[in-house]
This record gives C-alpha cells, structure tokens and sequence, in this order.
C-alpha cells in the first residue's frame, strides 16, 4: 500500500543519499505534522516523504526541490503540487521537479497502456515544456509515446491549446 511505499521511498533516500527525512502520512497528528515541517524549515531535515496530506495549505517558498511518485491526473493539483515547489524565494534562483511516468506497457492490455500513457504525457509534457530543460526532455517523451503507440504532436498539440480533459475526481 501507500504506506508502506513511502517508507520504502524513505529508507532509500536514507541508505542511497544519506538524507536526513520524516514522513508525513494520515497518521502522524497535527502537531507532529507542525514539528516535522519546523524541522524541514531550519534545515535539521533534508526531506519529507508525504502522501497527499501536503497537498492543500502547504506554504514553504524555499523549497528546491520535490519527486513526485504519483501524480495526479487532476490539472488544479499538478498545478498546485507544481507551484509550491516553483515558488519564489530569496536566495532560490531554481527549483527542481522530478516527476515519475508510470507505463503499462508489456503489464497491461494494449489498450488500457495506450491510455496510460496518453494520460500520463499530457501531464508530463504540460510540466516539461514550461521547464528550462524542454529541449531535452522533449526527445525522451516522443520516444515514450512512440514506444506506446501515441501520436506526440497530437497530445502536444492538446496541451498547447489546453484542450485535454481531466479527471476531476482522482
């Protein structure tokens, strides 16, 4: 479950990185949540692994950097998760956002993972292509598509107009 991948993300963080971490999930209590994101502000913790519990009234301008292990198909909390990492900050001049694209590709169905992958590229080329890296992430999502049956510039196209649907509900 959730749970138990966020500990695991934890403890790779810790063994492959040496990060100092804390874990914010539905069972750590208000003030425990409070003293880990004190902890995280003055720097004693490099990370904080979260399951959704940081999504709404999460203000911490200095952030530098965020993984996201499972997006949201939902363009008002991509966008929301996107601009608190974005935010400005005195002495921040970038931030950095490392987004995991899931594939069904040789597990799934082909049609269930041509839809995955439609799914997950629109969000990852609305992310990329607003990024200072776009030239090169660009030809790694075309191959992503090619390799699952996509048409790239049609979901390119989709995302500059912003025509794609999204789910509300997930």
């Amino acid at each position: 479950g959730s749970v138990r991948d966020i500990v695991r993300a934890q403890e790779i963080g810790a063994t492959a990185l040496g990060l100092q971490s804390a874990r914010i999930t539905a069972a750590e209590s208000p003030n425990v949540r409070k003293a880990i994101l004190r902890a995280f502000r003055a720097g004693s913790l490099a990370a904080v692994f979260a399951i959704k519990v940081l999504d709404e009234g999460f203000d911490m301008p200095g952030v530098r950097g965020a993984i996201l292990l499972a997006s949201s198909r939902n363009e008002r909390q991509f966008i929301q998760r996107r601009g608190r990492v974005l935010r400005k900050a005195e002495n921040k001049e970038e931030a950095y956002i490392w987004d995991f694209v899931v594939s069904g590709v040789g597990v799934m169905p082909d049609g269930y993972a041509k839809e995955l992958a439609e799914m997950e590229l629109l969000r990852c080329i609305e992310f990329a292509r607003l990024s200072t890296v776009w030239v090169g992430l660009r030809p790694e999502l075309e191959l992503h598509a090619y390799d699952s049956g996509v048409d790239f510039e049609r979901l390119l196209e989709k995302v500059l107009e912003n025509r794609y649907e999204v789910n509300e509900n997930e």
